[in-house]
């Protein structure tokens, strides 16, 4: 079980007699401390059935790309299609939704948000199945100025939940549009594959209090998209604060700031600078509280304030990476005293920053190493080499089972034993800099508005890898999932009955109780199938599972008992009736 706790890292004093010590009441020269907690609600809390999800899904050319380099990998287009699938299956009844696609244009489902009903499931389900990559570029601005633009639905909070693999060229802009409405709603995003910006996705999900993930690799979509559905249907935190008490003359300024948005079992960082001279033995005390319902929580924490001089100031520099993000994404990020401020932080815990670049130094001499940065291309068998300008005029195929090209980075040691450590500085030549080395794996757009390509959304195609691969078979568990109906149950057909390997007069014939309706049978079922088979993805299920449930008990009563007892011995599983309360 994860626990609350503090980690604090003592101030940094130079042994170095070349170098400056670090100035007085600077981020390096006093401690820092690391405040994890892991907020707890009352046991016994149901899910809130209220709540407008809007999911808003890029269908730019890209999204035809495999999730992975693995042989038949499936396209993140539809991988996303399966997601929302299951999305829409975990659904509360009385809860709105709308689906958004966007590209160079997007489209909604409807007009505005719909309530959940089983029409209203089918029609978007349908709609999903017919989703396609064909939206051209990647332009999220528009489609939430048009969700913002539209008003909610009262005593329904707005979730929106943003699926992208790309990048825009406006990303600061989006972010502020995400803050403007954060009173509004809460905002969940979704990084998919190498390409996702991360000062897009996670600049929008702190912006909106919401959850930010990536998937790559073999990551499942799936599992982390339901993860953070299961967090949207909590009931809301309100009033998130912090206390402190410390030994007389001494303070604590935070350099991050305090979750406005709290999740059950979702751990919450927090870092503060621990200013004043620090007796022996000393001891503080940190209180995250919150109001749930009507109730005041509060999660306290002591922890001793001497603690001893390390070499590698890691949570430091942490430190110093988060006060720069908040910095650099704050409204007032361009004017000189915020820069000034990220400029010697970035400096003192060689951080970088959107104001510093990394330079090659000999370590010898102490200086710059001159003359532009040079790069060192390797290929790799079977990939074909191309330079930024090539990336933006040639279609490339986006083949995830190729090797990604090697490279050596210009600040790495060149022959003849000269070390080249890197360190940050201000950024002079920080154009050059990034230019001349992209991102290992990472096709790199420089394109504006005169190429006629949108930024961040390089000329692929992607097809001949998509030709090529089979197309994987769609998960039996998702197949049965895809069965559901809107309020929780199954019903017994013919495709139901193949999923489980079973006839339909045999599943008939086994009813316990054949005066009662036949999806009490079908659903009891169904979940002692998916505890029995699929009990790895039940973080995907489990959400539909809970609807179930509560149809089941609702409709069974006293008869659930004979049901589930008929159920283990049709399916030849033995699945604890406790599952189902019992």
């Amino acid at each position: 079980m994860n626990k609350p706790s503090v980690t604090v890292e003592a101030g940094q004093v130079s042994s170095d007699a070349a170098k400056e010590p670090e100035p007085s009441g600077s981020l390096m020269a006093e401690s820092v401390a690391m405040l994890n907690f892991y907020p707890s609600f009352p046991a016994g809390q149901e899910q809130t059935n209220c709540g407008e999800f809007i999911f808003v899904v890029d269908r730019s050319g890209s999204m035809e790309c495999p999730m992975n380099s693995e042989p038949n990998a499936p396209q993140r287009i539809q991988s996303a299609k399966e997601t929302l699938v299951l999305l829409l299956k975990s659904l509360p009844l009385g809860c709105y939704f709308n689906i958004f696609g966007f590209g160079s244009d997007f489209e909604s489902f409807f007009m505005e948000s719909k309530e959940y009903t089983q029409q209203s499931m089918e029609e978007a389900v349908t709609k999903v199945n017919e989703m396609k990559a064909n939206f051209g570029g990647t332009e999220i601005l528009r489609p939430l100025k048009k969700i913002y633009g539209t008003a909610g639905m009262p005593d329904h909070p707005r979730q929106v939940f943003l699926f992208t693999d790309g990048e825009v060229g406006n990303t600061k802009e989006v972010v502020n549009e995400v803050q403007k409405n954060s009173n509004t709603h809460r905002c969940f995003t979704f990084g998919i594959g190498e390409g996702a910006s991360t000062s897009l996705i996670k600049g929008m999900a702190r912006a909106g209090s919401g959850i930010f993930e990536f998937i790559t690799g073999k990551d499942r979509m799936q599992t982390k998209v339901l993860r953070a559905l299961k967090c949207s249907l909590q009931p809301i935190v309100k009033n998130v604060s912090l206390t402190w008490s410390l030994p007389s003359g001494m303070e604590a300024i935070l350099l991050s700031k305090v979750p406005t948005a709290i999740f059950q079992g979702q751990k919450s960082i927090i870092y503060a600078q621990l200013k004043g001279k620090v007796e022996t033995e000393a001891e503080g005390e940190v209180c995250l509280q919150y109001n749930f319902k009507d109730e005041l929580l509060k999660n306290p924490i002591c922890f001793p304030l001497k603690v001893e001089k390390i070499e590698r100031p890691t949570i430091h520099r942490l430190a110093a990476k988060c006060l720069i993000s908040e910095l650099e994404s704050g409204n007032d990020s361009k004017s000189e005293e915020v820069k000034k401020k990220i400029l010697e932080t970035s400096l003192q815990s060689t951080v970088i920053s959107s104001l510093t670049a990394f330079v090659a130094v000999n370590k010898d001499t102490k200086t710059p190493v001159e003359g532009p940065p040079i790069q060192r291309d390797i290929p790799a068998p079977g990939f074909m080499q191309f330079s930024a300008r090539a990336y933006r005029s040639a279609p490339m195929a986006c083949n995830a089972g190729s090797p990604r090209p090697k490279m050596l980075m210009a600040c790495r040691s060149p022959p003849g034993g000269m070390q080249m450590p890197c360190g940050a500085a201000p950024m002079m030549t920080a154009k050059k800099h990034r230019s001349a080395m992209p991102a290992p794996g990472r096709i790199q757009s420089q394109s504006s508005a005169s190429d006629g390509v949108p930024y961040g959304s390089p000329a692929m195609d992607c097809s001949p890898a998509a030709d090529t691969a089979a197309v994987k078979e769609t998960p039996t568990f998702v197949r049965l999932i895809s069965l559901q109906n809107a309020d929780g149950s199954w019903n017994l057909n013919p495709e139901f009955c193949s999923i489980l390997g079973k006839s339909q007069q045999d599943i008939s014939n086994k009813n316990p109780d054949q005066n009662m309706d036949s999806s009490v049978w079908a659903t009891v079922l169904a979940l002692i199938w998916l505890h029995a088979s699929c009990l790895d993805q039940k973080e995907e299920w489990e959400l539909l599972e809970y609807k179930a449930m509560s149809w089941l008990k609702a409709k069974a009563g006293s008869s659930l008992d004979q049901f589930v007892r008929a159920g283990n011995e049709l399916l030849k599983s033995s699945v604890d009736p406790k599952v189902f309360g019992l």
